[in-house]
């Protein structure tokens, strides 16, 4: 999918991967549609891929299990999805659904998890990208724990 490779040299998490990289992650994706309150991943099941958002927003919940689940962060167009494919045991923390019509790139993390064992310096920007990743969610976290407190 070479007509992402441009989405994603622009995209701030992987502004510092060089071509050969972008081209490697482009090639693992594919674009999925998702309706409006579709469940894109289910908590507890298996994670295997990651997902950027390409139109429409998600939700990401917890308690999906139970009667109430509680949405605990909006995702809108350009943001990244799932970070459990890339740390073991490889399953979803979280519920993630859809909030209208949007169409995410889905991304082989298994396959992407190979490359990286395979090719240290692919495997680094990955993990960096990530680690920014998860601690933009960490600092979302902290911002709506203090909300609700106050």
């Amino acid at each position: 999918m070479t007509s992402l490779i441009p989405t994603l040299r622009n995209h701030p998490i992987f502004r510092a991967f060089n071509k050969q990289h972008l081209q490697i992650i482009a090639k693992s994706a594919v674009k999925q549609s998702y309706a409006e309150d579709e469940v894109v991943f289910q908590e507890g099941e298996p994670a295997e891929k990651f997902f950027l958002i390409d139109e429409g927003k998600v939700s990401i919940e917890i308690g999906s299990s139970g009667l109430h689940p509680v949405s605990i962060q909006t995702l809108r167009k350009g943001e990244v999805i799932g970070w459990s494919w890339l740390i073991p045991p490889h399953y979803w923390r979280f519920t993630v659904r859809s909030k209208m019509d949007s169409v995410l790139y889905a991304f082989d993390g298994k396959k992407l998890r190979t490359v990286c064992e395979n090719n240290a310096e692919f495997g680094y920007a990955l993990m960096k990208a990530f680690a920014q990743i998860l601690a933009i969610r960490l600092e979302t976290t902290r911002l709506q724990v203090e909300h609700a407190v106050d």
